[in-house]
């Protein structure tokens, strides 16, 4: 039986389409535009008006995302959006799909994502070539991944707490020191080990149940694509108000793989250990 049968009920691919309907039944997506902002960007070699017209296809969301009054219908598409990213990013690690649609809606997404005001964060995160080059997952038929889960490997899992105030390992904080000493020697900054303490807060968000079963259930290169994903855009949120860790983030592939990867074992420990 093909690895995608074995998935379990929250994971499937049944999860994916029912996420995928509830999304585009939205009142604040058009079907159109996402059709246009595939056909601009998956034409490949974008120019910076490119970037301006996705963005301003994608912007047109977000001006009937704020028109709406309705909190709790807005966070419900917040989430809604954030698990569609989740499961796709995760179930593409080891299954080849076959559905042009869920990849134009996850590329458009990933860009609504970044752009809808949070509770918090006002909606002014600018578009960068990250998100330019976001690399589109190959939708064609082909061998199915190998790797199993069987329902009997699950378990209830417990509301996770504070991430943050788990104690770090000797290893984990000698691999925190090389990170902060190479953020400062490629930047001249002078970050110390408090500042890093708010990525531990990108973590908490990042760990909720969903993540935590993934990380528990699956190989750490099954799942690290999604947790790349949801932890740059924790990030993004997190600085927006840090101009000089914001742009070391967005803009220094290597220093950012080396955080993630940082905080990526930590979570798999955190899963691990509760």
């Amino acid at each position: 039986m093909p690895w995608g049968e074995h998935l379990e009920e929250r994971t499937d691919l049944n999860q994916i389409y029912d996420l995928e309907q509830r999304i585009s039944s939205s009142t604040y997506i058009h079907e159109d535009e996402i059709e246009r902002f595939a056909d601009q960007f998956f034409k490949g070699d974008l120019t910076n008006q490119d970037r301006l017209k996705l963005e301003g296809t994608v912007r047109l969301a977000v001006d009937r995302f704020a028109l709406d009054e309705a909190e709790s219908q807005k966070e419900e598409f917040r989430q809604l959006i954030k698990s569609f990213q989740r499961f796709y990013a995760f179930v593409a690690q080891v299954i080849s799909l076959d559905d042009a649609w869920l990849e134009k809606l996850y590329v458009y997404t990933s860009w609504l994502s970044r752009l809808l005001p949070s509770r918090d964060v006002p909606a002014n995160i600018t578009i960068t070539d990250d998100m330019l080059t976001l690399s589109a997952f190959r939708l064609q038929k082909g061998e199915e991944g190998s790797v199993s889960l069987a329902p009997d490997e699950t378990t209830t899992l417990s509301p996770i707490t504070e991430f943050g105030a788990n104690a770090y390992t000797e290893e984990e904080e000698k691999s925190l020191s090389e990170i902060i000493d190479s953020f400062n020697e490629r930047h001249g900054t002078s970050f110390s080990r408090e500042d890093f303490v708010r990525f531990e807060r990108v973590t908490r968000e990042v760990m909720d149940d969903e993540m935590t079963e993934m990380i528990r259930n699956n190989p750490a290169d099954v799942v690290y694509g999604a947790f790349s994903q949801a932890f740059f855009q924790g990030m993004v949120q997190m600085f927006q108000q840090d101009n000089e860790m914001r742009n070391i983030v967005m803009t220094d592939k290597d220093a950012r793989e080396q955080a993630t990867r940082h905080f990526f074992k930590r979570a798999q420990r955190q899963a691990r250990d509760n």
